[in-house]
């Protein structure tokens, strides 16, 4: 799996500055994917101006739309791919993680109930609702377009911008608790996830029915599936980095069916394990 630093990713032409960076990229039938990779020590959002395409991030698969907005740290593992003849238009802002927090420490800024990092990534992959774009994209013209004098006030602008449209999606269910949140962290970890929901009973610190609540409740599903669902995501990198056979990688997760992870495998990232290895090839050594 790749993993990208600020500094080598980014061209200096799309620097505004050493620690932001902004462009806009055009996927199509000449550059229909994009590879597994993670970020070294950046922060981004993007947004959709035009077509549709598919968006595969820490084992879960969005689509993507005109008007999709997505909030991506340093923790999450993503790609991109296009289906030709389908076309992909998105315009990429990207902060050096040092900047970021600094940014958000300047401004006092936290729109959302919650900070954005803190969200599960499916609340941080949202639609801007059609009304509400216009005023976004002028904010984003202006920073492609800006002289560079002021490219730094409108760079602040759309940032501010994009954290209070994440901000009016977020719903308003209570964040799951700290100690859930620890424990489903690290849960995602083979030392942890192949123990069990027994292990993972213990990690939360509480009796099954109560972990079983709050898992319903705040993830909605049970401690079983979020075991199963950090299995299927290990597995999912290890196809990508491994040569290993994928029913050697499949029992040393835990699995004990070869059929059940297999269905399991598909539900979760929308293709066979072989088939998700072989569209990841690229991203080996």
């Amino acid at each position: 799996m790749k993993k990208l630093s600020f500094a080598n990713h980014f061209l200096p032409s799309g620097k505004i500055s050493p620690c932001c960076a902004v462009y806009t990229k055009v996927m199509d039938r000449r550059s229909p994917f994009f590879p597994l990779h993670r970020h070294e020590d950046y922060t981004e959002f993007f947004y959709v101006h035009r077509g549709k395409g598919i968006h595969e991030a820490n084992g879960a698969t969005f689509a993507l739309r005109t008007g999709s907005l997505v909030f991506v740290t340093e923790k999450d593992v993503h790609s991109f791919r296009v289906n030709p003849p389908d076309e992909l238009a998105f315009t990429n802002v990207a902060f050096a993680s040092r900047w970021w927090k600094l940014f958000r420490q300047l401004l006092s800024l936290n729109p959302t109930e919650h900070p954005i990092e803190s969200l599960p990534f499916d609340l941080r992959h949202m639609t801007v609702e059609p009304g509400l774009r216009a005023g976004f994209e002028r904010d984003l013209l202006h920073l492609m377009t800006a002289q560079p004098s002021e490219q730094s006030l409108w760079l602040l602008k759309a940032a501010t911008h994009a954290l209070m449209l994440f901000g009016s999606s977020q719903p308003k269910t209570p964040p799951a608790p700290d100690w859930l949140r620890n424990a489903v962290m690290l849960l995602d970890d083979p030392g942890h996830f192949r123990q069990g929901i027994r292990h993972f009973q213990k990690l939360a610190g509480c009796s099954p029915e109560h972990l079983a609540r709050c898992c319903r409740r705040h993830f909605k599903c049970s401690p079983s599936e979020m075991i199963n669902q950090s299995r299927i995501r290990h597995l999912q990198r290890e196809l990508c980095v491994s040569r290993d056979k994928v029913l050697s990688l499949c029992y040393e997760a835990g699995f004990n069916n070869a059929g059940y992870f297999y269905r399991l495998f598909k539900k979760q990232a929308g293709c066979t394990p072989n088939q998700w290895r072989q569209r990841h090839l690229e991203s080996l050594p």
